[in-house]
């Protein structure tokens, strides 16, 4: 049996207020883009938000969702977008994070809820199509509608860590 939810929170207030969040275990809804040399979270409600690079804890495997983890690989793709319910937790504010240093905020997931693949080349939030912004935004307006965001059946995560380890600051 798990521990209680963390309270779910805004990405955008996480991503707006860095340090009222360091450390402090959160959920919340959000876009995961992973690629070649990137693997961030974001959101269109706050698409100048500060960029944040997304590790994953040693356990999350074990308490992430079976369907959520078997979606989010990448497969024979370059590049993805997934939307996520997930928990965890601000590990970094400042600047300095992932690949190359280009990332602002550092983000540790403990959990993934759930995940619904939305595109298959992930493209940067500032470069989507219509098409790609649309199913987006209807992601985000689904969480925000929600009185508590309850797991979606689809899901989706890419095994990353060896990788992330390489590029980390």
């Amino acid at each position: 049996m798990r521990a209680q939810s963390p309270p779910t929170v805004s990405f955008c207030d996480v991503a707006s207020h860095p340090e009222s969040y360091v450390n402090k275990h959160v959920r919340f809804r959000v876009i995961y883009r992973v690629g070649f040399e990137w693997q961030e979270i974001y959101s269109l409600r706050c698409v100048n938000a500060l960029s944040t690079w997304v590790e994953f804890s040693d356990n999350f495997e074990e308490v992430s969702s079976r369907n959520a983890m078997k979606h989010m690989e990448a497969g024979k793709h370059f590049s993805i977008s997934v939307g996520v319910v997930l928990e965890g937790r601000l590990t970094g504010y400042g600047g300095g994070y992932g690949h190359m240093g280009g990332y602002s905020l550092a983000f540790t997931i403990d959990r993934v809820e759930s995940a619904k693949r939305l595109d298959n080349h992930g493209f940067h939030r500032r470069a989507l199509s219509p098409e790609d912004r649309k199913r987006i935004e209807q992601f985000e307006k689904i969480g925000a509608t929600e009185q508590a965001l309850e797991p979606t059946r689809a899901g989706f995560f890419v095994k990353l860590r060896g990788r992330a380890a390489q590029a980390q600051r």
